[in-house]
């Protein structure tokens, strides 16, 4: 993932997100000598993590939906 790196930087927030996902990837799928194995909470800190990213980036602002609710009030039923 060193592509990361090309990431603008507005989004070093982001890139945080995936480059801790990424360190917690490789250390489960690559079991080195001298590493402590992943744990329950290591594995929920990355879904946790994904999750988040996942929210930031796809999902509608507090804004988008109180302004959705402000048109649909106005007009009492759908606005489309």
């Amino acid at each position: 993932m060193s592509e990361l790196a090309c990431c603008p930087p507005g989004n070093a927030k982001h890139r945080d997100l995936l480059t801790a996902t990424k360190w917690l990837g490789n250390a489960g799928s690559r079991y080195s000598k001298g590493q402590p194995p992943l744990t329950k909470d290591d594995v929920m800190d990355s879904i946790e993590l994904v999750a988040h990213l996942l929210e930031e980036l796809y999902a509608p602002s507090h804004e988008a939906m109180a302004a959705v609710a402000k048109k649909v009030n106005k007009k009492k039923g759908p606005v489309r």
